[in-house]
């Protein structure tokens, strides 16, 4: 059954007219490169690597046994899978048959990997037995019930036979042929079918489902310098919109270079030592991982000498880490402004001197890509410097969410503009800055202070490993600023000494912060944004409890 969309036949025709839109699937890039650099490396995942000619004999097989497992044209199969030569199999795949991806974080359980079959309603998932201790042939038998349309459970190493499921083995152990391709080509998508299903965080209510097509996955390339040569090593979990994007589609499909991955969890030392050993030349991650990398004890004798440059998205980025990392490699990064609803976004540029990927988020990298900063009314455009919600219009701009017109509606205004819930300014030079997601800005006696501002200030401090401003809650100003700081191993910081830091630099006194918690790590998401919710829901219950042991 055919999957609506929000794009109609106009805007279809006019995105295609003005060559936005190439009317190329995924599984014709994918082949057009099987063909072009049969004996390149295509994918490793730490010791494994095959060639394009080996990862598409293996795509075919796994495409073989979807088809013979009765996947076709719209239908959902789910992937719960760590990086790895398997997940970027299954992503080719699912494409090349016509169905649509469905990338599920490898870390949730029952209650989401339970709602995201439901909304989904996914034919079919691939999983691990085992990772990290937990089981997940396990879990799924404690949730068919619940997830009536699930009809294929497709394990990784399986270690018994059990009823309901099928090793992957049994998936791949076919080779194409020629009626195999004869249904492939029946159910060749049109480049418009939505082709990957992901998944929101859910920070803010239940996870939506925004949904991408072939035609708007290939926006990627208007902010992606690569050359069939590179080497990309991955940072950042692909089961996400970001990871998902630029690795298995932007490196394999458009342009025939390297992925390198790690199929385990996330480790600094070992990601650094599979770019030592392939060379890579760009790296893909968000700031938290770069942090990590910075931190290694060894960082210094690291050899970075084969990298063109890095790539960050996610969440702000630090001017002492874009700092370090020029130290480091003599490279510079591109900041790129993302989100699940927008494949791509304003970004910086390699020829951008540091300080614009240290403060900004840069501007459009494409005509298409139009960019404003809207008031509140969402009609009226803000000025130069002036913060407003920021917006954006395009053929990158999602499909809509999978079967909810009226969400999909809301997200937009009646011009067309998508707004994405973050708060941004203009300088007078065109990059833009972020100055908070509108939920996250503190507002201290009417006055309105950026998260991302205070945070940048505390990360010139080299004891600072990360930290986060949040809004912590005040009778007479309604909120004040409360800094969550995590330390460097071995350092001590104290509220005195981060308040030097801002009398240095001058700041307003209202921006001043007047609180600091001490903590081990930020709560994150899975795909690695740091949850300000809980911060804030921390310090308020901290608040309180304060508050009632001084009355008792």
């Amino acid at each position: 059954m055919a999957i609506q969309t929000r794009f109609t036949p106009e805007l279809i025709t006019e995105y295609t007219e003005k060559g936005w839109w190439p009317n190329i699937t995924l599984g014709q890039y994918f082949r057009r490169n099987v063909a072009r650099f049969p004996d390149k490396l295509a994918v490793a995942d730490g010791e494994r690597g095959l060639t394009y000619k080996e990862f598409g004999e293996l795509v075919d097989r796994l495409a073989t046994g979807l088809v013979n497992a009765g996947i076709r044209r719209y239908d959902r199969v789910a992937v719960q899978l760590p990086n790895s030569i398997e997940f970027l199999a299954a992503f080719q795949a699912i494409a090349l048959v016509g169905g649509v991806i469905v990338p599920v974080v490898p870390i949730y359980r029952h209650w989401e990997v339970t709602y995201i079959l439901n909304k989904s309603r996914a034919k079919g998932i691939i999983v691990l037995e085992n990772m990290g201790g937990f089981n997940y042939v396990e879990m799924l038998k404690e949730i068919r019930s619940e997830v009536s349309h699930l009809e294929h459970a497709w394990v990784i190493g399986l270690s018994q036979p059990q009823e309901g499921f099928t090793p992957y083995e049994d998936l791949i152990k076919d080779p194409i042929n020629a009626e195999i391709e004869a249904v492939i080509q029946e159910n060749q998508p049109d480049p418009n079918d939505p082709v990957v299903m992901n998944f929101t965080s859910g920070t803010e209510a239940n996870p939506k489902a925004p949904m991408y097509t072939h035609n708007t996955m290939s926006c990627l390339g208007w902010y992606w310098p690569l050359v069939s040569d590179d080497r990309v090593l991955a940072l950042l979990p692909l089961c996400h919109s970001f990871g998902g994007g630029m690795g298995p589609f932007e490196v394999l499909n458009q342009h025939g270079g390297t992925l390198i991955v790690s199929p385990r969890a996330f480790n600094p030392a070992e990601l650094v030592s599979l770019g030592e050993k392939y060379k890579a030349t760009v790296y893909i991650g968000v700031p938290a991982h770069y942090n990590a990398v910075l931190n290694l004890p060894d960082i210094d004798k690291r050899d970075f000498s084969s990298v063109r440059f890095l790539f960050s998205a996610g969440s702000s980025l630090p001017a002492e880490t874009v700092r370090r990392f020029k130290e480091l490699t003599g490279c510079n990064f591109i900041n790129v402004f993302g989100m699940s609803e927008t494949c791509c976004g304003p970004s910086t540029s390699l020829d951008d001197p540091l300080e614009v990927p240290a403060n900004t988020i840069g501007r459009s990298p494409h005509p298409a890509l139009e960019v404003k900063i809207f008031r509140d009314d969402r009609k009226t455009e803000c000025e130069i410097g002036e913060p407003g919600e920021l917006a954006q219009r395009g053929p990158h701009i999602f499909a809509g969410y999978f079967e909810d017109p009226e969400l999909t509606a809301r997200a937009f205004n009646q011009e067309g503009w998508f707004f994405t819930g973050d708060m941004a300014m203009r300088r007078e030079d065109g990059n833009l800055v972020i100055v908070g997601r509108k939920k996250d800005i503190i507002v201290r006696g009417g006055r309105n202070i950026s998260p991302e501002e205070l945070e940048n200030v505390v990360y010139e401090n080299p004891k600072v490993f990360e930290v986060a401003a949040v809004a912590m809650p005040d009778p007479q100003l309604g909120e004040k600023v409360c800094l969550y700081v995590v330390p460097k191993p071995g350092e001590t910081i104290t509220y005195e000494e981060i308040l030097e830091q801002f009398r240095v630099k001058k700041m307003a006194n209202y921006k001043m912060p007047e609180r600091i918690e001490i903590i081990e790590a930020l709560p994150r998401t899975p795909t690695g944004k740091i949850r300000k919710n809980v911060l804030r829901d921390m310090i308020r219950d901290k608040l309180q409890k304060e508050v009632a042991e001084q009355v008792g």
